[in-house]
């Protein structure tokens, strides 16, 4: 053990005490004693012996932070030797830079042969807790169970109530489950036992909604009185359905005779109102007469109406005809007039057109010179312009002056051109240089970036959930359990033979012995594969755990290779300063500082450049100019040529002109044609307005003659029909205006007519209905309807009483019968739960103890394992008192349950009868507790797979013992080391170091630290 405890590096050797099997491991409280099996426990299973510390609390508090914790325990097994070396998670310092960094765990079984050759090598905990556990069949309780023996609490344990040792058993043969599983069966039984309640509370609530419900009687029983009410309640409904009946026909009878006497009365009340009708008729008897004479009147009148129609009409055409007549009269005289006007005006302007005719030519003869005027103008610009581009051509030739640059100063500016040149490669030069730095911590960030992306909190994730599904196939796991214990009890109850006593309820008789539902083999092979797959996801679990710790570590190492990178970039940069002293600013600036540099390199580069082209341009331009003064020389002598030409024409142009100028002759010809212009058209207007007057007057003279030949005609025929309505007239001596009204009234024609018939028509029905009515009367009296009318009201009233009575009690049964018809359905379909309910119950009062032996599943079970244990602790008992004692298991039902089922006897040869634990002597109970902890180690081993152990640790037990006691406890254990077995006894009691010379003693140094020396 390096670092482990209170031991910085200490190496136990237990073969120095293989020849005296029986030592002592001695040293004060809180020495280490235990320590020493905290070790062998961690480096096996990755926990201390008693898994109250994980192994990274065992670093010691005084290790040195470079040196590390760890565990190396060596072992042999079936000829071969295992080497296991265990490190847990540390915080250690980093072997390259400064700090520390978390080492993860770490694992390493070497396997040799006989000969000390190494033949496997494994390094992967999943691995190596499959190769444990095939090789020892045991977990780390069960080790820890096994080897270190708390003789104290076995000694507690003969005399502990079965409760408390069940507690100690359950722990050390693993029946959890069954106890687990009698909790789900209590727990499922209450649950199903308070469904079914609130179901039955249901039903109880729809019986409550009846008149017949009993308090204190069951739901099946209230069930069945209100089947018996209901069959009564049915007889009493068809007789009040009966009466009902009986007083609706005679509400009918009555309604019927008061019917008839409606119709009578009704009859006698329209015979009355119709005679007053007749009567009222034949007073209006004289106007139906005058009524009919006004219709001839107005038919003959209608007949007349286009006669008198046509008379009308040819007067009104001889009236319009006269007045057409009076109109063209009217206006001929005005047409001749305006006809003399237009002649005297058109003869005045004839004697003008001489005149006009000679101001047109003039102005045709001036139009003819305005081209030549036009024609002036142009060569007067073109005089002007060559007057002022000599003069132009003259002030520049004025300016010009040759100059230019001088050689030296073209060599001076092409020097500094090379100058700023040479300056901005320089620049460019440090730009590169500290770009390759850039991209050198660019990609020293870079990497830290990725270094940040690891996938640390991926696979940290994983495994929180790889642990869930751990324990999620643990919880499958013991539902297999729970199965596999059923098919137990099941394979148990198959053993039972009549007559005996069931060791779980207590019965004698076993009218329905528990059934497997399953094969037994079947259950067991499930919860194997449960268990495998439990195995399976905790090997997963130590997978992911490794990975974790590999990409931490992996990510540490890198974050220190990024670390040396960032220091061997900082010498470079300080470097580059150096070389490059006027740079100042740091890295986040540079590049900034050089781009303004390099634009500032390039901008003077630019400006040498720019005065180096103006000054070619200048000897450019210098040479351009004496181009420009030659050809503006030549360019002025042309010019004073062409002026002299233009001068001449425009001589010879000017005596072709008058003296006015082009604008006043302009003038004077937009007169003159102005004055010819109106004088046409005023010539032309007179033309047409005398052709329009002329043709005016004769058309008016035509008409005039064709509507005085109309007007004629009119006359004769307004003559002849005056006298056909004349002659009409007479023959009913009439006059024409009494027939014009006839032929205004026509309109009333129809109402009249129509009402004629309606009077007619009303006087025929009159006399028929009244000829009906005497025919139904006939010799019947006028009845009285309020007698009737109350006999009819009685009988309703009586039919209507019945009714509302049947219809109460009919929805009374029905709301019964519909309450009837749900509870005893509900009942019904819960019978079968209600069995089952019983039955689970049933068991689960089996399972939990509550039966006459006050013995639950799992306390029956441990009483099989302590059956086993008390049998194979009786082998040695026997030895160790000389066959004085054997343990009994009490089998008689305590007052309580926690007093039965697992209680322990002693049966005293000596007094031939046995005795309760309780009254052992000190010595005497130190060997029956010793013999009962080496026959559960047996036992375990055995439920383990049989693997041998050959080292056993008693922890205690001995501080307590007297003189006498503790002669009796070292004769005991003597007798067990000549078995072969190593035991060692972890104890500071005075008297074994005296009596026990093989020692490992431990060591405190007062500082924390412990050391072991042998004795041997």
């Amino acid at each position: 053990m390096k670092n482990f405890g209170p031991f910085v590096e200490e190496t136990i050797e237990f073969d120095r005490f293989q020849q005296q099997s029986l030592f002592l491991i001695s040293g004060k409280t809180g020495a280490g004693k235990t320590t020493i099996f905290d070790g062998m426990c961690y480096a096996l299973y990755g926990v201390t012996s008693g898994d109250e510390r994980q192994g990274k609390e065992m670093r010691s508090a005084f290790a040195q932070p470079d040196s590390p914790t760890e565990v190396t325990f060596t072992f042999e097994h079936q000829q071969h030797t295992y080497q296991l070396k265990r490190t847990p998670e540390q915080e250690l310092l980093k072997k390259r830079g400064s700090g520390t960094r978390v080492q993860p765990s770490k694992i390493s079984l070497k396997v040799y042969d006989a000969s000390g050759k190494e033949l496997q090598e494994y390094s992967k905990t999943s691995e190596v807790a499959a190769l444990i556990t095939e090789l020892l069949h045991l977990n780390a309780k069960q080790f820890a169970q096994i080897v270190l023996l708390p003789q104290g609490d076995f000694r507690a344990f003969l005399t502990a109530t079965s409760d408390n040792k069940e507690q100690l058993l359950r722990n050390l043969f693993g029946t959890d489950f069954y106890r687990q599983w009698s909790e789900w069966l209590k727990n499922e039984a209450k649950q199903t036992h308070k469904q079914l309640e609130a179901v039955m509370q249901r039903l109880q609530g729809k019986l409550d909604q009846t008149e017949l419900a009993l308090p204190g009687v069951t739901v099946a029983e209230q069930l069945l009185a209100l089947e018996q009410a209901q069959a009564i309640h049915q007889e009493q409904l068809t007789h009040l359905e009966a009466e009902q009946l009986t007083r609706f026909q005679a509400m009918e009878a009555a309604q019927q005779v008061l019917q008839q006497a409606e119709r009578l009365t009704e009859w006698y009340q329209e015979q009355s109102k119709r005679q007053a009708q007749q009567a009222q008729l034949e007073l209006l008897r004289p106007e139906q007469e005058q009524r009919l004479e006004r219709i001839k009147e107005l038919e003959w009148a209608g007949q007349q109406e286009a006669l008198l129609a046509k008379t009308t009409e040819s007067r009104l055409a001889v009236t319009k005809r006269q007045a057409t007549v009076a109109n063209l009269l009217e206006k001929l005289p005005l047409a001749q007039a305006v006809v003399a006007e237009k002649t005297a005006t058109l003869a005045k302007l004839q004697e003008q057109e001489t005149e006009m005719q000679a101001q047109k030519n003039e102005a045709q003869r001036l139009q003819e010179l305005l081209p030549r005027f036009q024609q002036q103008s142009v060569l007067l610009e073109q005089q002007r312009e060559l007057q002022q581009a000599a003069a132009r051509d003259q002030q520049l030739l004025a300016t010009l002056a040759i100059t230019g640059p001088t050689n030296q100063e073209l060599a001076q500016a092409q020097a500094n051109v090379y100058a700023a040149r040479e300056q901005e490669q320089e620049v460019a030069r440090m730009a590169e240089k500290w770009q390759a730095l850039a991209q050198q911590r660019d990609q020293w960030q870079q990497a830290m970036t990725g270094l940040a992306k690891t996938p640390i909190a991926t696979v940290k994730k994983q495994l929180v959930q790889q642990k869930q599904r751990a324990t999620e196939a643990e919880l499958e796991k013991t539902k297999r359990q729970s199965a596999w214990a059923q098919a137990q009890i099941a394979r148990l109850a198959k053993d039972l033979l009549p007559g005996t006593a069931c060791p779980l309820c207590g019965s004698l008789e076993h009218p329905q012995p528990a059934v497997a539902t399953e094969v037994e083999e079947q259950t067991e092979a499930r919860f194997q594969q449960a268990e495998a797959a439990w195995q399976a996801a905790t090997a997963e679990v130590a997978r992911l755990e490794t990975q974790y710790a590999n990409l931490k570590a992996a990510y540490e190492e890198k974050s220190q290779e990024l670390a040396r990178q960032q220091t061997a970039w900082l010498a470079e940069w300080r470097d580059f300063k150096k070389r490059y002293p006027q740079l100042q600013s740091e890295p986040a600036e540079l590049q900034a500082e050089l781009q303004a540099q390099l634009q500032t390199a390039e901008k003077t580069q630019q400006a040498a450049a720019a005065t180096l082209l103006e000054l070619e341009q200048a000897a450019d331009r210098a040479q351009a100019q004496e181009v420009q003064r030659q050809e503006l020389t030549e360019r002025s002598q042309q010019r004073t040529l062409q002026l002299a030409q233009l001068a001449g024409e425009l001589k010879s142009l000017a005596t072709q002109l008058p003296p006015t100028s082009q604008a006043e002759v302009l003038a004077k010809v937009k007169a003159l044609q102005a004055t010819y212009q109106k004088w046409e058209q005023a010539y032309a207007e007179a033309q047409q307005t005398l052709q329009e007057a002329s043709a005016t007057a004769t058309r008016l003279e035509v008409e005039i003659t064709a509507e005085q030949k109309e007007l004629t005609a009119a006359l004769v025929t307004k003559e002849l029909q005056e006298e056909k309505v004349t002659a009409v007239l007479n023959s009913r001596q009439l006059t024409e205006t009494t027939l014009q009204s006839w032929l205004t009234a026509l309109p009333q024609l129809p109402e009249l007519r129509e009402a004629a018939a309606d009077y007619q028509q009303q006087v025929a029905l009159t006399n028929q209905r009244l000829a009906e009515l005497q025919q139904k009367i006939a010799q019947q009296p006028q009845p009285e309807l309020a007698p009737l009318e109350a006999a009819v009201t009685t009988a309703r009233n009586l039919w209507q009483e019945q009714q509302e009575r049947y219809l109460t009690e009919k929805n009374r049964y029905d709301r019964n019968q519909r309450i009837f018809e749900e509870v005893s359905a509900g009942l019904a379909a819960n019978q079968a739960e209600w069995a089952q309910m019983a039955e689970l119950q049933q068991l689960a009062d089996v399972a939990s103890g509550n039966n006459p032996l006050k013995t639950g599943l799992e306390r029956y079970v441990l009483q099989a394992y302590l059956q086993e244990v008390l049998r194979v602790a009786n082998q040695r008992l026997g030895q160790l008192t000389h066959g004085r004692y054997q343990f009994l298991l009490n089998a008689e039902a305590g007052s309580y349950k926690n007093q039965s089922g697992l209680e322990i006897d002693v049966y005293d040869d000596n007094a031939g009868a046995s005795r309760s634990a309780h009254t052992l002597s000190g010595g005497e109970s130190f060997i029956a507790a010793l013999a009962l902890a080496l026959a559960l180690a047996e036992v375990i081993q055995a439920q383990a797979g049989g693997v041998a152990i050959e080292a056993l640790f008693i922890d205690e037990g001995f501080g307590s013992l007297d003189e006498e006691s503790l002669e009796m406890a070292m004769e005991a254990l003597e007798s067990i080391e000549t078995e072969g077995r190593m035991i060692g006894i972890i104890s500071h009691v005075r008297e074994l170091k005296e009596r026990i010379p093989q020692q490992l003693q431990v060591i405190t140094s007062g500082t924390g630290q412990s050391r072991v020396e042998y004795k041997v």
